[in-house]
């Protein structure tokens, strides 16, 4: 007892080695030392060797389960090791014994995150913050829980009451500007990233957030300068490449643009929805002359069809090439040449080499001068088109297709307020009606469905608008009637590029935070020839872009 009592002196004056020559003493005497072991552990922990210190309580806890104590800093030793379901099962153990131990409930949630079963971390930080109500910390990590649901409202409300307990917290408030930003309120946001940058000007986190809210208000030297005062300050930083690569695409420097982009996957977004499937990444460097390449979509529909134009690339450099699309794109996708397409679930088959689809432009050193050789590279499947042919019958008018409101990835919240931002009412698209076109809805999908059957009547009143939402079972239908049309109208999503490839004259409305790929200052578009874009002129402003579709739809009608 002497020998353990003058180690835990030691170790509370600083002196870690030798209360750890000590223990190891006592250790040799009475191996089984629960006291002493625990002790050990934390001298461990304290010095950052977690491995040792987890090691040690292990033991501890062999001889000694009831102390949760122990079980509470095995579980953070087990933290810092990113084995979070390991010290879930810690951490509970510890509030089996000691259901008050606010501590262990704040960690729980914080490994619950990690292992993104958010709505379990958001419940722990609640039991946390019924413990201590002035939990600053609880209430930040709470935030940053519902912010991953997508649960933007709450997640402020959340931050506001960590600012209560501590106002001058820069992450705090640099994630108060994160979530204003989500819920579209920008210029709010602002303040909040200035005064967290004020208060640390060297948070890099903060920075890069600053950084995406002013790409979002298309201030793009700013926006750059931001990422790149966080690179410096933590060059490993993912979000910051990540975001810096979408300025530097959006501005046609593709050189660097691309390079950076490789970036996402180690961002928590793209590595939570990507699936390794083991096998050897192609980089451009090997050969692939008598090889097998797996080639695989990684985000979103419109996504696959832009960048699926690279898959007969890889073909011809001598590579049997397998494409893994979303299922809705198979039977389409089987039109590109020398490319076996599979969906996405099914088995994977055996290949030399995979590559994500969005890393072959970097690999094949695009840039803006190559981007609409490949085009078209898509086709309507002749049949389909026949059929349709043959359904619209006799072509009396022009024939516009119309898509107003794009998809929604449940999996990815951090876009949702990109979608909202994107996307416009059928009442808004509603103004383009004219008796001397007819128009066709290429709709599929909530909200837009449930907008055409409950006011479809009321708000395009005329027989004008064809709905043939039951016909379109995947994107192969959708391609075939898009052959029997003149034009196709849409906001950013899929169809505008499924339109695209095929050729076809595509008009889309463009919201003012652009995506990369649409750059700047530009009315049409390098990846697709028969696009022309209608960018708004300010934040939300769809009534000027309407107002210039509107007047070119008349033009456009007189000349057909």
């Amino acid at each position: 007892m002497n020998e353990l009592l003058q180690a835990q002196a030691l170790f509370q004056q600083g002196k870690r080695e030798k209360a750890k020559t000590l223990l190891q003493k006592l250790l040799k005497q009475q191996p089984d030392h629960a006291e002493a072991l625990r002790l050990l552990g934390y001298i461990a922990g304290s010095a950052g060797d977690y491995q040792s210190a987890a090691k040690h309580l292990a033991r501890a806890l062999e001889h000694d389960p009831s102390s949760a104590e122990g079980w509470y800093y095995r579980a953070v030793a087990l933290q810092h090791l990113g084995q979070h379901a390991k010290a879930l099962d810690a951490f509970n153990e510890a509030l089996r014994l000691y259901p008050n131990l606010f501590h262990a409930r704040h960690d729980a949630g914080l490994s619950l995150s990690a292992l993104q079963r958010f709505t379990e971390a958001v419940e722990s930080f609640d039991m946390a913050i019924a413990l201590d109500p002035l939990s600053w910390s609880a209430y930040y990590n709470r935030g940053i829980a519902l912010g991953c649901l997508g649960r933007h409202e709450e997640e402020l409300i959340s931050y506001d009451k960590a600012l209560t307990a501590n106002p001058d917290n820069a992450p705090v408030l640099g994630n108060r500007g994160v979530a204003l930003a989500m819920l579209g309120r920008h210029e709010e946001a602002l303040p909040c990233f200035e005064r967290a940058l004020q208060l640390d000007p060297h948070h890099p986190e903060v920075l890069s957030g600053y950084g995406a809210t002013l790409v979002q208000l298309a201030r793009y030297d700013e926006a750059l300068a931001a990422q790149e005062r966080a690179l410096k300050l933590k060059p490993n930083l993912a979000k910051a490449h990540f975001n810096r690569a979408q300025v530097l695409l959006v501005r046609g420097d593709f050189a660097q643009g691309w390079q950076a982009y490789e970036w996402r996957w180690k961002t928590p977004e793209f590595a939570a929805g990507w699936k390794a499937s083991g096998k050897s990444r192609w980089t451009g460097q090997q050969a692939l002359r008598g090889k097998s390449i797996l080639l695989r979509a990684e985000q979103g529909l419109g996504d696959t069809i832009q960048f699926c134009r690279y898959a007969p690339l890889v073909a011809g450099l001598g590579a049997e090439v397998i494409l893994e699309v979303q299922p809705p794109l198979v039977s389409l996708l089987r039109s590109l040449n020398g490319v076996q397409v599979i969906a996405r679930g099914e088995e994977l088959p055996d290949a030399d080499y995979e590559c994500p689809l969005m890393s072959l432009p970097g690999v094949f050193h695009t840039d803006l001068t190559s981007l609409g050789d490949t085009v078209p590279y898509l086709a309507a499947d002749k049949a389909k088109a026949q059929y349709w042919k043959a359904r619209l019958g006799d072509r009396n008018r022009p024939r516009v297709g119309l898509v107003w409101n794009g998809g929604f990835r449940e999996n990815r919240p951090d876009l949702w307020s990109i979608n909202a931002r994107r996307n416009i009412s059928l009442r808004q698209i509603a103004t383009l009606n004219r008796a001397d076109i007819a128009f066709f809805s290429l709709q599929k999908g909530e909200p837009a469905e449930s907008e055409l059957r409950e006011h479809g009547a009321e708000l395009w009143p005329t027989d004008n608008l064809a709905v043939f939402t039951e016909a379109l079972r995947d994107f192969s239908d959708t391609a075939a009637l898009i052959a029997n049309l003149d034009l196709v109208i849409s906001v950013d999503t899929s169809t505008a590029h499924l339109a695209g490839a095929m050729g076809k004259p595509v008009w889309i409305l463009n919201r003012y935070d652009t995506c990369w790929r649409w750059f700047l200052d530009h009315s049409d578009s390098p990846w697709y020839p028969s696009a022309t874009l209608y960018r708004q002129p300010s934040m939300g402003d769809w009534d000027s872009v309407l107002d210039t579709v509107t007047a070119d739809l008349a033009k456009f009608a007189e000349s057909a």
